[in-house]
């Protein structure tokens, strides 16, 4: 058991030093040659689910449709799935897609990625972006395209010290934020709403 575990870590460790910052998608693909690779049935992760669902619901209210942008094996779509009437999402591995739609039926997913999706509504109530920003090269477009998806946005991302994401959302006015923290752990949570008429939204 402990040579099975070594060797997935190494596996995990080649395949996705590569993927960061590089819309890579056959190694992401590759990846889920081994289920869960990210770690998401973990202690930790499912903390930050239930807590992102927890802000969800105080800040933003009733959701009645909600897009989520790297779905993944569908792990927090589990968690969405009970924030809102109609539940969408992508992910670009086929894998992925296909053990998220086993673990959420009623969900409508698809094999795409923040470009190419070809959305079913003109506007979701609700498009979240949670642990993904990493794995785009072009982040600034991804969050006009996600302006463009959904009345209201929402990402989460690893608080580092220095945070190499906090810049692209300078041009955000008025987005509100909170902390996730479990240990030495901490997650930032941003959000904003395009439906206002206040001189806000992405410039």
């Amino acid at each position: 058991m402990f040579i099975e575990e070594l060797f997935k870590s190494a596996w995990l460790r080649l395949l996705q030093k590569g993927t960061v910052h590089a819309s890579r998608n056959g190694r992401f693909n590759q990846l889920y040659h081994v289920n869960d690779p990210w770690g998401m049935e973990s202690e930790r992760e499912q903390f930050r689910f239930l807590e992102t669902n927890r802000l969800i619901e105080k800040e933003l209210g009733n959701i009645g449709s909600l897009l989520e942008i790297g779905c993944g094996e569908g792990h927090q779509t589990e968690y969405l799935g009970s924030l809102c009437e109609h539940l969408y999402g992508f992910d670009v591995s086929k894998t992925a897609v296909s053990r998220a739609q086993q673990r959420c039926p009623d969900a409508r997913l698809y094999i795409a990625d923040v470009f190419s999706y070809q959305p079913e509504l003109k506007k979701f109530d609700l498009v979240v972006a949670c642990e993904v920003l990493y794995y785009i090269k072009d982040i600034p477009s991804a969050l006009r395209r996600m302006n463009e998806l959904g009345s209201k946005c929402l990402v989460t991302y690893y608080q580092a010290e220095p945070c190499i994401l906090d810049p692209f959302f300078d041009d955000i006015r008025n987005i509100e934020t909170r902390v996730i923290q479990a240990g030495d752990i901490s997650w930032k949570v941003v959000w904003w709403d395009n439906t206002r008429t206040d001189d806000e939204g992405y410039s």
